[in-house]
């Protein structure tokens, strides 16, 4: 995971993550919700090699993703 104020990227990897490369990332942010007076997580980006999809890393990356946002409490 790579972290800055504004973006979070996530990674995907098949085995250790010391030994192997990313197969894919998400992007994810708060952004402002003027009409509830406070803020919601968006899912930007969302990619898998394609010789690596099906094998369920689209769905681990979204889950990250969605677990931040829920220990944010946003």
């Amino acid at each position: 995971m790579v972290q800055s104020k504004m973006l979070t990227v996530y990674t995907a990897s098949v085995g250790s993550p010391a030994d192997a490369p990313p197969i894919g990332l998400a992007t994810g942010h708060a952004v402002p919700a003027s009409l509830v007076m406070g803020r919601f997580w968006q899912l930007r980006d969302l990619y898998v090699l394609p010789r690596s999809r099906r094998q369920g890393a689209a769905a681990a990356l979204v889950s990250a993703v969605r677990e931040a946002a829920s220990s944010a409490a946003v």
